[in-house]
């Protein structure tokens, strides 16, 4: 008897768990599950970010590597933070209509969802977001909106792009000097400076690639033109891409062409890419 009641039990709290799961999953606006794409739409900022090869990258208005951080968190709030309550719209009461900020989110094999920001705010933190296909709408912290509040400038890794790109060629050019060269041909690297020419084994330049690769910046500041008083340049060309870095005459800020952006340089040396290149060379001669 005490064995068929505990069955009994049992599947009573089965059950009112799953009713308690179904009515969560009633508030939650989105999940990021199979998701692969987040176009973000505001009078102040526009944006598009795309999971590629495991990595969330900025597409437009410019290819670049986005802040894993800082979409991790985004995430993870959007999985997490459930609206306090939600009701089809039956008039608009809460700015949609005059809203112009918009978020798209696109899944593999789920469609499209819409979200609309609400021009009103509710009390004690509340937005109101606005589900465009399903006519739902939601009142929830304003934790869960944080994508609707960031510029280009919070989004941007502080990793570039060459650190995910499969590198073919390094241009090293100092003002008033022979450039350096180096150029992938087959299993080897092909050193080149003025008269210089060699060809290098692949692993003999393998941490001065990981080198360039890892380079660390913080970018500071951004619409900015290049100015005249750089002295040195860094062209990475790869099967991805192509991507030109200017630094000035310390070596101490770079100026990065996609996101026309100044940025201090963390953890990097120029000048040690440079010799440790030319130790290889002297070792290879």
């Amino acid at each position: 008897m005490i064995l068929v009641s505990g069955y009994a039990y049992f599947f009573v709290f089965l059950k009112e768990q799953k009713n308690m799961d179904e009515k969560i999953d009633k508030q939650r606006i989105a999940v990021s599950e199979g998701l692969n794409k987040i176009s973000v739409q505001t009078k102040d900022t526009n944006y598009v970010l795309e999971y590629r090869d495991q990595k969330w990258w900025i597409v437009e208005p410019i290819l670049y590597p986005a802040k894993p951080e800082l979409l991790e968190r985004s995430l993870t709030v959007m999985n997490q933070v459930v609206a306090d309550s939600s009701f089809p719209l039956k008039e608009d009461r809460y700015g949609f209509s005059q809203s112009s900020s918009v978020m798209t989110l696109e899944y593999a094999s789920q469609g499209k969802k819409t979200i609309v920001l609400g021009s009103e705010e509710g009390v004690s933190s509340q937005i109101y977001l606005l589900n465009k296909e399903s006519q739902q709408v939601y009142s929830v912290h304003n934790v869960w909106g944080q994508l609707f509040y960031y510029e280009l400038k919070d989004m941007v890794s502080s990793s570039l792009p060459a650190k995910y790109w499969t590198i073919e060629s390094v241009e090293l050019k100092e003002k008033g000097k022979n450039s350096w060269k180096v150029s992938l041909k087959g299993d080897e690297w092909f050193v080149e400076k003025a008269d210089l020419k060699l060809s290098v084994p692949k692993e003999k330049l393998l941490w001065w690639m990981q080198s360039i690769r890892n380079m660390e910046v913080a970018p500071v500041k951004f619409n900015q033109e290049m100015g005249k008083d750089l002295w040195f340049e860094l062209k990475v060309r790869a099967k991805e891409g192509e991507e030109s870095y200017f630094f000035n005459k310390e070596a101490s800020e770079i100026y990065i062409t996609s996101l026309k952006s100044f940025a201090q340089i963390s953890a990097f040396s120029l000048k040690s890419i440079e010799i440790e290149l030319e130790k290889v060379v002297k070792n290879e001669k």
